[in-house]
């Protein structure tokens, strides 16, 4: 459960009264662009998202907050925070790498697929658990189980629109 430690974090830097600002990494990232998470500081918002990068691809991803707001994250995997109606800023020159390389013993894709199996049985209106699901059957070229959680996940309506409609355009290429 990625949520549940990356949580356990969060609750150690809240419980810090000079934190300001959080931060979060993935072990497998490098920040390319150190210097410019300087301006963070001085911003009037309070969520930023910064830019990540792996094989190729560019998305936006919220990776930093100032402390005492009460955001958590939420999903065992592909984690993510829950930020609320805080108005967020994107810094565009902040970019972080992803290195996404499979790790030593269990591939990353049997581990997601374990994991968010399990996830949706416990919860099989999670819009997000479905339609990472169906990418992690995708990723592997298991095409007819990805069609099967993009069904589910378009099922269960519009929520995160960016997956909802990605959904249809992935569900489309299989």
């Amino acid at each position: 459960d990625f949520g549940k430690a990356r949580n356990a974090f969060v609750d150690k830097i809240e419980a810090m009264p000079e934190a300001d600002f959080l931060i979060w990494f993935d072990a497998d990232d490098t920040l390319l662009t150190p210097n410019a998470l300087k301006r963070m500081f001085y911003s009037p918002y309070k969520v930023f998202g910064v830019l990540i990068e792996t094989e190729g691809l560019t998305w936006v991803h919220h990776r930093a907050w100032k402390t005492k707001l009460g955001i958590n994250f939420s999903g065992k995997i592909h984690e993510y925070p829950v930020l609320g109606d805080y108005d967020t800023f994107v810094f565009n020159n902040i970019v972080i790498h992803h290195d996404a390389a499979p790790g030593v013993g269990e591939s990353s894709n049997s581990r997601n697929l374990r994991i968010l199996e399990a996830e949706l049985e416990e919860n099989p209106n999670d819009s997000r658990t479905a339609f990472y699901l169906a990418n992690t059957h995708r990723d592997a070229g298991r095409y007819v189980e990805a069609i099967k959680y993009y069904d589910i996940r378009i099922k269960i309506g519009m929520g995160y629109f960016d997956e909802w409609i990605t959904a249809y355009l992935y569900k489309g290429r299989c």
